[in-house]
């Protein structure tokens, strides 16, 4: 987007970019202004409460009938009714007050600034929410395809008492949602604040905790049905993942690696990106430079290299790197493996990546041919 000053028309020299006004030139995460002055979040958005609201919009009479005071409340420091003793970020967190008379068992909301993130794959938020000592109170979080004119389910919610002490939330959400709203309800007594702290919205990132293919305490491992992966995928020593017969969806920049003495086959089975036009990161067959491709005798038949054995029609595609045949970063771990016939490398920006190594005998420690090969691929 683009910003040249309010009533001032796009210059002829601008880059190519669509033809609104960016509401906050200062901010990668907010785009264009809406007709009641709230920014479009368009990238990572954080939302903490330290001089305002932060585009967040309070709900009109949603807690009638004491409309004269604002649901939500900026507040620094300690609440005193059960809340917390200091905001999550920062100095200021949002929360709703319960002592005043007429305040118990109501109804309070927020709603966000628009969003339009459709040019990601997923989108998520990332908030911290404070609920100590709330008998009988709810908070939900709900979300919107028609800029708020109507309103799902809850996709998420908490009842009750929650522990002390700020707890951390993560909900996603798909790239049509242009709203999303937290609502609460309080419950019987004084003590039910509810408080809402360090709040992201944006694309949908990888789980930080990757998928442990491990060889304890069943192996293999095999996936014979569709799924969605968020995360990155690890193999570890002597695990093999058997994928079969299904179609596996990878969410952008997530991977799969092979790590040493690990074995991937996939059998008549597709690895793809999660969302069209979308790129997920590889598969990394982790190998070492000082070892043979061949089991060691002398370690009961040992693999030191990673292998992939891809066959049967099956079908990697919309990746970074298909197959990448070291770790990447570690220019000592050549020598992983890849076995690869009938089957098809489709839409990757690379194909299959070595880098330097040279197989030898156990026997006589002559170099002989590396055991990767390609066959009617």
């Amino acid at each position: 987007y683009y910003y040249w000053g309010i009533g001032k028309n796009k210059p002829a020299q601008c880059p190519p970019c669509p033809d609104e006004e960016d509401g906050d030139d200062s901010n990668p995460g907010l785009g264009p202004i809406n007709s009641n002055g709230f920014c479009t979040i368009i990238n990572t958005y954080k939302a903490s409460f330290e001089t305002s609201f932060d585009n967040w919009a309070q709900v009109d009479y949603d807690n009638e009938p004491l409309t004269f005071h604002p649901d939500w409340r900026r507040h620094k420091g300690p609440d005193l009714d059960e809340g917390p003793s200091a905001a999550e970020d920062g100095d200021y967190y949002i929360y709703t007050e319960t002592s005043q008379n007429g305040w118990i068992n109501a109804n309070f909301t927020i709603e966000s600034p628009p969003i339009n993130l459709t040019s990601f794959c997923a989108s998520q938020i990332e908030f911290y929410y404070y609920q100590h000592g709330c008998t009988g109170s709810h908070l939900y979080l709900s979300t919107s395809e028609d800029g708020g004119n109507s309103w799902s389910n809850p996709v998420w919610q908490a009842d009750g008492d929650r522990g002390e002490g700020w707890n951390k939330q993560i909900v996603c959400f798909p790239t049509s949602v242009n709203k999303v709203r937290f609502s609460t309800h309080t419950g019987f007594n004084n003590f039910g604040d509810i408080a809402l702290d360090n709040i992201t919205i944006g694309p949908r990132q990888p789980d930080k905790n990757p998928i442990i293919i491990s060889a304890w305490p069943i192996n293999p491992t095999i996936w014979d049905w569709n799924q969605n992966i968020y995360a990155d995928i690890n193999i570890e020593d002597g695990a093999t993942l058997k994928i079969t017969n299904c179609t596996i969806k990878m969410l952008d920049k997530t991977k799969i690696n092979v790590e040493n003495g690990g074995t991937l086959i996939i059998d008549n089975a597709t690895i793809t990106s999660l969302c069209p036009n979308h790129y997920w990161q590889e598969i990394a067959v982790w190998g070492d430079n000082s070892r043979s491709q061949f089991p060691d005798p002398n370690q009961n038949g040992k693999m030191y290299q990673g292998k992939v054995i891809i066959r049967n029609n099956s079908v990697i595609e919309n990746s970074d790197y298909a197959v990448r045949l070291w770790n990447p970063g570690d220019y000592n771990s050549g020598g992983g493996i890849i076995q690869a016939s009938d089957s098809y490398f489709k839409n990757n920006r690379h194909g299959a990546e070595f880098i330097s190594y040279h197989n030898f005998n156990l026997t006589n420690y002559q170099n002989v041919s590396n055991l990767s090969y390609f066959n009617k691929c």
